[in-house]
């Protein structure tokens, strides 16, 4: 199978929807020989902050020279992006080996009277059988989706479990309360681990997650909020001293600080652990920590941010950086959202803070129509538009702006690549 074939197998298997278990990911690693008990791991859930928290950890266990495997999702312009080795993606050839080695596999379990894997099954066994071929020491795994019936627990105890903040999300799934979500995404502490939250969990998700520790023996860490001094603070990051470590959060927002201040504590317990991380290992570690899509400038003049967060949290995050950095300025909103998303509030509150909005979509079924979407900027913003073709909605943005405007395209990661194309010099 060449690079294009690969591909198009593993999105065709998108049909199959979302299919929350274990008991196809587990046939297919015992069929393969259970190349996750290869690799040590620290698992990652949350709503919100998974990928910049994967992403710090990943560089901090670089730096403290560890072969690290990094395993995120959705990815912004590659596909590749989804699994990576010290900051390189999957070789195009070495993602079609390991398809080629998978579909057998596949087959023989479905022969055993599994349904056919999801694509997001498919997905993890590739990575986590290419990470064991590869050798790595340890893994920086993002849970896809909660945490108990996500594939990626598939693996055994974690030498760290860790949980960003949790807020409402894909509540159909997960539950009707941020307590119930919490207790899905604690399905990933596992006896034998350590678990690490972020100082500013909400307060209904921390009591279960506190009783989920005590019940499983797990020490629980969280960072120390009270410790942090902020020295600087602008676009482009953050400089603070955390109890006397000078750190460079070389992204925006102060959700950014509680994301690295999780994975520098993430680090901690490693090297309780018997890992050899040194406080210069951290702080490069996060200092050479960038992500696409997360609060991130392509372009100065005028100045392009995109920001691919889907929920009502990740729009408060936006909002105060907007906020923050940015009063005063004529803003100009690219904005799609899916429609299983709080649209009702994330909109609003960006189109407030816009001078221009313009609603567009993704080409996908979960999309939200932009012609709807821009109904609910109408009376929160003077000037709103609406084009379902997101390059043209971009370019549109672009007329209209002058160099000292901001254009911000939000609501979805989906919706990035595309605009990157047209906005990025």
């Amino acid at each position: 199978m060449n690079y294009e074939e690969t591909l198009a197998y593993i999105h065709s298997t998108l049909k199959f929807g979302s299919k929350p278990g274990l008991s196809r990911i587990r046939a297919l690693m015992e069929a393969s020989g259970n190349p996750q008990k290869k690799c040590a791991f620290v698992h990652i859930t949350g709503t919100n902050g998974k990928g910049s928290t994967t992403m710090f950890t990943t560089n901090i266990l670089r730096e403290a020279g560890y072969r690290v495997g990094t395993f995120i999702s959705p990815y912004v312009d590659d596909f590749r992006e989804r699994m990576q080795i010290d900051g390189e993606m999957i070789p195009k050839d070495a993602l079609c080996r390991q398809l080629e080695k998978l579909l057998p596999v596949i087959e023989t379990i479905r022969e055993q009277g599994h349904s056919q894997p999801t694509e997001f099954e498919i997905v993890t066994a590739l990575a986590l059988n290419w990470f064991a071929d590869e050798g790595c020491d340890i893994v920086a795994l993002e849970v896809g989706m909660g945490g108990r019936y996500d594939c990626t627990n598939v693996i055994d105890a974690p030498e760290a479990a860790v949980l960003t903040p949790i807020s409402l999300d894909h509540i159909k799934i997960l539950g009707n309360t941020v307590a119930e979500i919490a207790r899905d995404k604690c399905g990933i502490i596992k006896p034998g681990c350590v678990c690490v939250t972020c100082f500013a969990q909400a307060p209904d998700a921390l009591e279960v997650i506190r009783a989920d520790c005590q019940e499983k023996g797990v020490p629980l860490h969280i960072p120390d909020r009270s410790r942090v001094d902020l020295l600087e603070s602008n676009l482009t990051g953050t400089l603070i001293d955390y109890d006397g470590l000078v750190l460079r959060v070389n992204m925006a927002g102060e959700h950014q600080i509680q994301n690295a201040l999780t994975a520098l504590t993430v680090a901690q317990v490693l090297r309780e652990r018997g890992y050899a991380i040194t406080d210069e290992h951290i702080i490069r570690g996060i200092a050479d920590t960038r992500f696409a899509g997360r609060l991130e400038i392509i372009r100065r003049n005028p100045l392009c941010l995109l920001d691919g967060g889907h929920n009502a949290a990740c729009a408060d995050v936006v909002a105060k950086a907007l906020d923050d950095y940015l009063t005063g300025r004529r803003i100009i909103t690219v904005m799609g959202m899916f429609a299983d998303k709080d649209t009702a509030y994330c909109v609003p509150k960006i189109a407030r803070r816009s001078d221009v909005f313009i609603a567009t979509q993704c080409d996908m079924p979960r999309a939200r129509d932009a012609h709807s979407l821009a109904q609910l900027a109408v009376g929160h913003c003077k000037d709103v538009h609406w084009n379902e073709n997101i390059s043209t909605a971009c370019k549109i943005a672009l007329e209209l702006a002058q160099p000292q405007d901001v254009i911000l395209v939000c609501g979805s990661l989906y919706i990035l690549h595309e605009a990157r194309e047209i906005l990025a010099l």
